[in-house]
């Protein structure tokens, strides 16, 4: 029972994070993009990645470009590395560490990571029209019809 409490913490916290991984300009502030990188400390590719992949992109966009590191090593991240894993269907053949979640993709590898996340970041930067808006909806509103287009 206690270790589904926190599963169902723990997704609702991934869930919430992911949620806002495209970029939601809501107010005249400029977008954020959020990600999740999962990682071990013993890893020498998650050693790449956060060393000499990441601060160059995370120089480029600012505070337009967040990342949330998550260590596999621990329990806690270990933990949230797994439902993540159920929660994306990841198959076997792509688990493993480092990866980068961002929005509703899955980056594995030192590889993929440097590859596709720019244009990912790119992408969830774009403006978006809100003209069609209508007075009456709510963020939770705004974000769910988002998703479903």
């Amino acid at each position: 029972m206690y270790k589904r409490f926190w599963r169902c913490v723990v997704m609702l916290w991934l869930g919430l994070w992911l949620l806002w991984g495209s970029s939601l300009p809501l107010a005249a502030d400029a977008p954020v993009v959020h990600a999740v990188l999962f990682y071990s400390s013993s890893c020498s590719h998650c050693y790449y990645v956060v060393t000499e992949v990441l601060p160059p992109i995370l120089e480029q966009h600012g505070e337009q470009f967040l990342v949330v590191g998550v260590n596999t090593s621990e329990e806690g991240g270990y933990s949230l590395y797994r439902a993540a894993i159920e929660h994306f269907a990841i198959p076997d053949e792509r688990l493993g560490v480092p990866t980068l979640i961002i929005g509703d993709n899955v980056l594995v590898g030192s590889g993929e990571i440097p590859e596709q996340l720019p244009g990912l970041i790119e992408d969830y930067l774009e403006p978006v029209s809100y003209t069609h808006l209508r007075a009456h909806e709510t963020v939770l509103d705004l974000v769910c019809r988002l998703l479903l287009e």
